[in-house]
């Protein structure tokens, strides 16, 4: 959110409180674990007086987890982790809330690198993301998402609608279907959502969207083969 400006201002300033994920595939890859932004005086309502410093195991889990998951994006070995149905990778998953905790030293030290190079990495994916709209736009079949002209998006991923059946032999370069289900079929917050047979657009959404990767491993060809599969009529 930091990155993707509306009016000129940061999505992250928008409101009072806001959340940055450190995940992997996020404008601040520290590897996990998030950030949650607010007035100061208010701090104390977030994290418990008895939320103790990272455990040396948590620190080195960490640490290992953000290493391979950083190797195994490249789009030459992402197969691997994609063709794991237990990893999950391109599904929405439910995990329970737990009580925050203390940002581990290996994710400051991969957050302070990712903040003095956020500027250049988010130009970066936005000429990515350009990239697949110039081959794009005029493809039968796939529907890109029209930008609001006083936005500047942070380009983290390229949103296109396409038939499962086009984008399926793209899994392995990291084209997936980021929003498979409505969350009506969530059952721990299925009782909080509204009748979404009034909503077709969150259905169309569900059954259709896909995102394309623009992150800084992803290669010329990489896009090159990415659009020539989406453009191949069937």
């Amino acid at each position: 959110m930091r990155d993707h400006h509306v009016g000129g201002v940061s999505a992250g300033n928008l409101a009072d409180w806001s959340i940055l994920s450190l995940g992997r595939g996020k404008g601040y890859n520290a590897g996990g674990g998030g950030i949650l932004l607010g007035p100061m005086e208010q701090a104390g309502r977030v994290l418990p007086d008895d939320a103790g410093a990272p455990t040396w195991r948590r620190e080195l889990r960490h640490t290992a987890t953000a290493m391979l998951t950083q190797w195994l994006s490249h789009p030459a070995l992402y197969g691997i982790p994609a063709g794991m149905p237990a990893l999950g990778l391109g599904d929405t998953r439910y995990h329970p809330p737990s009580p925050p905790t203390l940002i581990t030293r290996g994710a400051l030290s991969l957050l302070g690198s990712a903040l003095q190079q956020s500027a250049g990495a988010a130009e970066a994916r936005r000429r990515r993301e350009q990239q697949y709209r110039n081959a794009l736009h005029a493809c039968p079949g796939v529907q890109l998402p029209v930008p609001h002209p006083s936005s500047l998006s942070g380009a983290l991923r390229v949103p296109v609608l396409v038939e499962p059946s086009r984008a399926a032999p793209l899994h392995h370069l990291g084209v997936v279907r980021s929003y498979p289900r409505t969350l009506d079929a969530y059952p721990e917050i299925a009782a909080r959502v509204s009748d979404l047979r009034s909503m077709p657009g969150a259905l169309q959404l569900a059954a259709l969207m896909h995102t394309l990767p623009t992150h800084q491993q992803v290669r010329a060809r990489d896009i090159d083969r990415i659009v020539q599969t989406l453009t191949r009529q069937p």
